[in-house]
This record gives C-alpha cells, structure tokens and sequence, in this order.
C-alpha cells in the first residue's frame, strides 16, 4: 500500500468516518495537496470514499467546493456524489462544486473562456448529437461516391482518432508514412471524411461530444488563466479515460494536487479509446504518486469473489491485488453445459422461477439479471421469458432524450439559440408534416449558405419580404407554421418568459398532439409520447426553479445582457438533453421493477443485482473472435470479470455446445478463461440446491427476512404443482413417481416432476446430441407390458428382484414372443449412460434356481432384445443428484444390485456367463 496521512483515526474520528474500514479512512484521510492512485475493487465502497473525501476537504482543510473540480464517468454517477454530499455537509455548499462529467466540465469553461480562444468562440455555438453526427458523416460520404458504404466506418474511427487527439492533417501524415496500400488509401478516405466533417460542424457552428474535450483543452492551453479556481482534482473511473481526457487532467490540475480512484481490472473500453495505460503514465508525470488499495467488497458472497479473481488471476501482467469479502461462502457458481441455445434459455427462465419460490418469494423478478457479450445473443432468451410469462426489461432500451418526440422538440428548441444548426433544421422543418422533401430541405440550405445566412434566418426574411432573398420560392411561403411558432418563442425567451410556457406554447403553436394522432399507430402509443412530452415540461420547470433560486449558473458564470442570460437559460436545458443519457422519469423507474433485465455487460458496469445469468460464455463470443491481440484478449477477460462481479449471492454461467449463428448452427465450446473452472471449489456444474442453510446464507447477503414456513412452503409447492403440466417432458421423462430405496438404505428420490436438471437436462442433452451426430445406436428397444408407465412397472421397492413389477406381474406376462407391438417402447439411452456391464467373472457364478430359469425362459425372444434394466440408467440420473451427500451409500446399493444380476440371465450378456457367441463387449462411450 501506499503513504499517506496516517493520523490516528481512533483518536480524531470525525462523524463521516463511521463505517469506514481502515483502507477506507486512510484514502479519505490522505493529505489533498498530493498525487493519489485509489485502487478499488467491485463493491468495495468507492464512492462513498470519493465522497467522503471531498467532505474531508471542505471541512477539515478549509478548501472551498469552488475550488474542487470532480470527474465522474456519468452525471448518474454525479448525482448520486452530490446526493451524498449534502447529507454530509451543508447542501449550499455543495451547489458551489465543480462536478460532472469531462463533458459537463470542459461545457462549463468553454462557455466562459471560449471568447478568448485563436480562433475564438462564438456565443451561440451548440451540441450535436449522436445520431446528428452520423448524419452529417453519411452527408459527406453520399456527396462522394467513391466513399460509398464507409459512413459507419468512418465515424467510429473519428471519434477514435478524436479521443487521440489526431486531426485530420495528422491522419493524412499517417497515411503518407503508410506502406502498406489498402491500408494507405484507407486511411487517406477517413482523413477527407474527417475534413469535410469538421467543415460542416463548422458551418453549422457546432461542437461534437469529442470536440467537447478537444475544445477543452484548448482552453486550457490558450487561458491560463482558466484554472486559476482548482486547487485540488478528484477523477472517477480513471482506468476508462482516454488520451485526451487524460491531457485535459493534466492541464487542469495545479500542483498535480490530483486523487483518482480506479481499478485496472475493470478497464473495458479499449475500444472507444480508453488508455489502461494511464494508470502507470500517472505516476512517471505525477511524482510521488501514493497508492492505497480498497480490497474488501461488500457486494458479493465468498464464492463469487473467488471465482472471479480466479478468472483475474490468469493475467500474470496485472498487478498483484486481492479481493475479499466477509459475506458467507453462499452457492458455488453454477457452471452448466447445454445442447443448444433454446434448451439454455429454457433452463434460464425456469431457474428464474425455481429460485423465487426455493427463497419464500423474498426474491423478485427485478432482482435478476441476464447479462450478454452483446445484444444479438438476447432474442432466444427473450422469447423463452415471454413464453414462461416472466415480464422483461431491457436495459439498453431507448434514452429518454433519444426518443423521438422528444428529440423532435428538442430540434425547435435547438433553433432558437442556434439557427444555423442544419441537422435540427432538417429533423423539425417537416414536423409536422409540411410537405417539404429532402430535395426541397437541400434547397433551402443551399440557398441559405449562398445569401451567408443561418437556414432559419433566411426563411424568416424570405416570408416577411420574398424580394429579400434571392433563390426564393413561392412553395416555402407553407412555412410560415413552422417559422413563426419558432420566432415568438425566441421573442418569448428574450423577454425572459419562463421556460416551460415557452415549450408549452410551441408544442400547441405546432400541433405536435394531433401531429401525434395522426402519425402513431395506437391510442396507446400516443399516450405514451404525450406523456413523454410532459415529463419534458417538468423538467423545463426544474430549470426554471434553478434559475429563480440562483443555482442555475454557477457565480463566475457571467453574461453580457439580461438576454445572452435568458437563452443560456435555454441552453443549460439543451445541455443536460445532449449530455445526461442517465435522466430516468418516473415511468421508467416503474418499468424497472418487478422485470427481469436483460443487459449487455458493458451497460451493467457499475450496478448490481441479488442473482446474474451469464449465458452463452463460450469461445467465440467471450473472448470475441475480432480478438487477435494480447491486449484485446486481457480486455475480454476483464470483461467477464466485470459480469461476474455484478452478482450478490448467486451467479449462473452457462454455455451451449452448439448455437444458431446468422442462421446455421455452429459448434461451441466452453470459453477458454473458465476451462480450468470445474477443477476448482468454488464452481459447480449442477444447479444450486437450496436448502435451509444456504437460503439463510444468501438471503443474509442480500439482508432479507427469511420466510415463514407456511410462504415457503406454499412457494415450493406452487413452483412443483405449475411444472407438473409440463406435459413433453413429464411424459419423456416419467418423473411423477418416486425412485425408491437409491441408495439401498431405505431412502427415496424426490422426483417430483421433469425438472430435474441432472436427470432430464443431461438426458434431453445426450439424446438430442446423438440424433444430431446421426448415432443410429442412440436408441435400445426393449419389450415391457402393456402397460407404459416403466418407472412404476419395473418397481424400485427393492434391489433384489428386478424383475417384479408394480402390478404384481412380472416382465414376460406381456411380451413373449415378437408379435405384440403394442407392448415395444422406444426408450432413449446415449451410450454414455449406458448400464453398467459388469466384466466376465474368472469363475462361472453358481446356477439360477428352477424358478427364475423358467421365467427367464417364458420370456422368448423379448428377452434377448432387452438385455438390460433401465433401472440402471434411472438410477445413474438420480446418482448425480445425491453425489455430493450419499455417493458412498449409493455405490453400497448399486453394487448390491449389480450382485443380485450374477448368473439370472444366462443369454443376457449382463454377467457374461451366457454363450460366448451371444456375449458381445461393452462398446467404449462416444466423446
């Protein structure tokens, strides 16, 4: 561990230290005018540390929150550190930090210090987002057909070289140093695409989400002055920065008076740019770097953390860095194997429902998750959960501010601050409709660029006086519904009226509603984007309330005029729509519970759940195939780390042997991080059996009530009675009646119906596996009574005579000779589960008595075809039940009835005693 200011905490305790372990307290209690690397594991309380740590700050150092910049990875992150901070110190003064993140941060200086910049910033420059961005890359790409099919391309890898801080006139030295061809003219497209992108972002005077931290440091670069406020620097997440948030720390700080906390083994954005890197580029730049590791977790049970720091510890590259946890040891991490996809999401929708009613119901189903390499995995999953009614969620769904209403909103508004904005222009200017195509829209642009004013500004002149504009046409005077709606909300905003009766009125001046009507294709679903619409005017009304109480600018935030404040007004709505993909509405906090999340696992970085499903780990997918480098193998690895470690008390990976992938199934196999798994303690490869001690362990985890007996076992027998009418697999695998004496002790198996994962999964498995690898041996024919239940005929009551029936007949009163067919069942047995055939004995076996000869001999030629009992192979299901508790009582009782074969059947080929010509080797099990 590193240094650090070591102070007796015992002695100088203050309140906001309670509940720190004594890692905690040293990284809170740590002097600020240094470099500190907090290193800290899932779940090891990281935020409240950063949290605490600015507390400490301002009370403890004088530091005044000003003064304090803190970077969080998302503003969900930053609002949660600000919800915490005022419970710990006075929540004005809380409003006076500094903390977002990088984008917030470099918005906020750019704003202020963008005037003074070569060249400088104009006032009403704004964002574009996302979806605008790719736009504007497949505009570019359009305008040149030799760059047809590269706009997707081509936009990835400029954000890529813009987190490098790469220009195009970078890109295009790269390009000329390149030797090899593809490669060369590769690079040479992307770098014009990069050109003429930025001269359009120009144009339309907007920044990109990149150009955001690009700017940023410029400002920091050109004003000094700029970071005259920051004394100290606090960064979340640091192990997911990237080049050129890395240079905008560096530039910030002043002293290298910096604390980050991160951890090295959750880097997983190496391929939007992230530099692991950092880490250990941070302590050469910053001298005298101290490190202070957090390595107790408080999320997950002693079984988890050794599983995934057994997948971590694989990397001998890393540095060396437990995890710990004082949870219970809680269920070893199923491990299971499956046929195919379907039977995988099969088994995951029914475990969902075992594992609510095994807990008492105490487990819901928002307390599940499915986490996935990627989407495309999601849709067998999905399905199944629907067929089971198990209600899902999404958890990469569509943002509040992405949806489509609310962006096309959101475009008018954009035009009021910034009327050269074309991409806004273009989304609204045929909302509603209008009657204006995509080559009436160019025109307007083209024309507009010709007479050098903004698109909007144009139009307006053009109606009041169409001898203004030269170009104009007599079809855009239909216009006026959209360009003087937009006009009095601008003569609205300057005025200063407040901000949501100015949206209130446009979205009416509009017709938005009846637009709505029209355009959507239920009642239903214009509800729901009305109700959308007023969740954006709630929203406006918060920014009205931060205006009115002073909170909205922060105090060195200044304006010109009364009007420049009025549309910053606007422009911090406009901010958060561009920047806070986190904004939740209450509707979607409902829709988050009683759902099971499907999730990929980089969206779930950062959250937790009580139980994780991890399907489909395999070769392939985890690590991906585009993986080639050593790098990309490491990330891959933390990525799974990452999933493993979302999970509380129970953690299920699975995988499938074969898989529908672009519609043709393709072999699969375990992912090469867990093929060592099954050799150790903390995995299992059945499912997780619950019973009283292990439901107390998990439920201690999650800090539940244990049930009463009567919910519990009402749960249980609710969960047993729904699956009885599974009716397929009840009838392929009988298992309504009960396997007796297994054990030769006199105790039963519980096979209350077909869910019985070491019974019917491995055996639909095996089955299945067979007649895909075209085993014609897969099936054995044998003759039986008429009637068809086998399990209850050929009777476990005793071990001794297996040839008693239930019914009190015995096997040959139904099937002498071949000719009733009605009596022959097709019985499927893989040759992996074949009976056990015991070897030849040195010296023959005493005679059977008289009585069993005859009965032997009444049963014919059926008895020739049967050969063997499928008691045995019933009995080698239910040994995989109970191997973990009674595996030495089953083998005493499978060897007493092994015994009890000897010399019964002398044709058989069971003992081997029979004629030698008959008698044919067991065949070796198929791999």
């Amino acid at each position: 561990m590193g240094g650090g200011d070591t102070k007796d905490v015992k002695d100088t305790k203050p309140n906001y230290l309670n509940g720190l372990n004594a890692a905690q307290c040293q990284a809170v209690l740590h002097e600020p005018y240094s470099s500190l690397q907090i290193l800290a594991g899932p779940g090891s309380g990281k935020t409240r540390v950063l949290t605490t740590r600015i507390a400490h700050m301002i009370l403890e150092h004088n530091i005044l929150p000003s003064n304090i910049v803190a970077v969080t990875f998302t503003n969900k992150a930053a609002k949660e550190m600000k919800e915490r901070l005022k419970k710990l110190i006075d929540p004005k003064k809380v409003e006076g930090l500094i903390m977002g993140t990088f984008h917030s941060v470099c918005i906020r200086y750019i704003k202020i210090y963008g005037k003074f910049l070569d060249p400088p910033m104009t006032k009403d420059w704004s964002i574009i987002d996302a979806s605008d961005s790719k736009d504007v890359v497949a505009q570019v790409c359009k305008e040149d057909s030799g760059l047809k099919g590269l706009a997707d391309y081509s936009r990835n890898k400029i954000s890529w070289y813009k987190a490098k801080r790469i220009g195009p006139d970078d890109l295009e030295d790269i390009a000329e140093a390149t030797t090899d061809k593809f490669e060369k003219k590769q690079l040479k497209q992307v770098a014009y695409v990069y050109e003429e992108y930025q001269k359009k972002l120009d144009k339309f005077n907007c920044l990109d989400f990149d150009d955001l931290l690009i700017e940023g440091c410029r400002v920091f670069e050109q004003v000094p002055n700029a970071k005259s406020n920051i004394r100290v620097m606090l960064v979340d997440e640091f192990q997911d920065t990237n080049t050129v948030q890395y240079d905008l720390m560096r530039l910030m700080s002043r002293n290298d008076y910096v604390s980050i906390v991160g951890d090295p083994d959750q880097s997983i954005y190496g391929w939007r740019a992230a530099e692991i890197g950092n880490l250990q580029k941070m302590k050469k730049d910053f001298q005298n770097t101290s490190e202070i590791y957090l390595e107790q977790t408080y999320r997950s049970s002693g079984a988890i953390v050794k599983a995934a720091m057994s997948v971590m510890s694989q990397d001998k590259t890393r540095p060396e860095k437990e995890l710990k946890t004082d949870h219970p040891e809680g269920s070893p991490v199923t491990l299971k194997e499956f046929f195919d996809g379907d039977s995988e999401a099969y088994w995951i929708a029914k475990e969902i429902k075992r594992q609510i009613a095994y807990s008492g119901n105490k487990l819901r189903y928002e307390d599940f998750v499915i986490l996935l390499r990627f989407n495309a995995l999601s849709r067998t999953i999905e399905s199944q959960l629907n067929k089971m009614r198990i209600p899902v969620r999404v958890l990469a769904g569509t943002k509040f501010f992405d949806r489509s209403e609310i962006k096309d909103i959101m475009s008018y508004l954009t035009l009021l601050i910034n009327p050269s904005h074309t991409p806004a222009l273009k989304r609204s200017i045929n909302v509603p409709k209008r009657g204006m195509g995509p080559k009436s829209v160019e025109d307007i642009v083209d024309i507009s660029s010709k007479a050098i004013l903004p698109p909007f500004t144009m139009l307006l002149d053009g109606l009041i006086n169409e001898e203004k504009v030269k170009g104009w046409k007599a079809s855009w005077k239909k216009l006026d519904a959209f360009v003087y709606p937009l006009d009095e909300s601008r003569q609205a905003l300057r005025n200063g009226k407040p901000l949501k009766s100015i949206v209130e009125k446009l979205i009416a001046d509009i017709e938005y509603e009846s637009y709505l009507k029209v355009s959507c294709s239920s009642e239903r679903e214009v509800n729901s984007r009305v109700e959308n619409l007023k969740e954006l005017l709630s929203f406006a009304a918060t920014i009205d309330d931060d205006f009115n109480q002073g909170t909205l600018f922060k105090p060195d935030e200044e304006f010109d005029s009364v009007k420049d404040q009025n549309f910053a007004r606007l422009g911090k709505f406009l901010e958060v729509s561009s920047l806070d993909v986190s904004f939740n509405t209450e509707a979607d906090v409902d829709e988050a519970l009683g759902k099971v999340t499907i999730s990929t696992i980089h969206s779930a970085k950062g959250l937790e759940w009580p139980v994780v499903f991890m399907p489909a780990v395999e070769s392939g997918v985890i690590p991906f195939f585009k993986a080639d480098t050593e790098d990309q193998v490491r990330e891959e690895r933390r990525l799974l780390y990452v999933g493993m470690t979302r999970a509380q008390a129970v953690l299920n990976i699975s995988h499938a042997r074969s898989r529908l992938v672009a519609g043709s199934m393709k072999d699969r196999c375990l992912s090469d991080f867990l093929k060592f798994a099954r050799n150790l303690e903390c995995y299992q490869d059945d499912i997780m059996l619950i019973d009283d001690k292990l439901r107390s362990q998990l439920l201690s985890i999650l800090n539940l009530d244990y049930p009463n007996k009567e919910d519990l076992k009402a749960a249980i027998n609710e969960f047993e009675e729904a699956f009885k009418v599974d009716k397929l697999r009840e009838q392929q695998m009988k298992q309504n009646e009960r396997l007796r004496n297994i054990d030769g002790e006199g105790n039963d198996y519980n096979g209350y119906h077909e869910y019985d994962p070491d019974g019917y999964d491995r055996y639909d498995y095996r089955s299945r596996y067979g007649r895909g690898k075209g085993y014609n041996n897969s099936y054995q024919r044998f003759r039986a009574p008429k009637s068809n239940n086998l399990v209850q005929q050929l009777s476990h009551e005793t071990l001794n005579n297996p040839f008693k029936t239930g019914s009190g007949g015995s096997i040959a009163s139904g099937g002498a000779g071949g000719s009733n067919r009605t009596a022959t069942t097709r019985r499927k047995v893989h040759s992996d589960i074949k009976p056990f055939n015991p070897p030849r004995p040195a010296v023959p076996p005493a005679p059977a008595s008289k009585e069993v000869k005859a009965e032997v001999e009444a049963s014919g030629n059926s008895m020739k075809r049967y050969k063997t009992d499928p008691d045995v192979e019933i009995l080698d299901k239910a040994a995989s039940h109970f191997r973990s508790t009674n595996l030495q009582s089953f083998q005493q009782g499978a060897d007493k009835w092994k015994d009890s074969l000897k010399g019964l059947l002398p044709d058989s080929g069971i003992d081997g005693s029979g004629d030698s010509g008959d008698a044919k080797p067991p065949k070796k099990p198929r791999t």
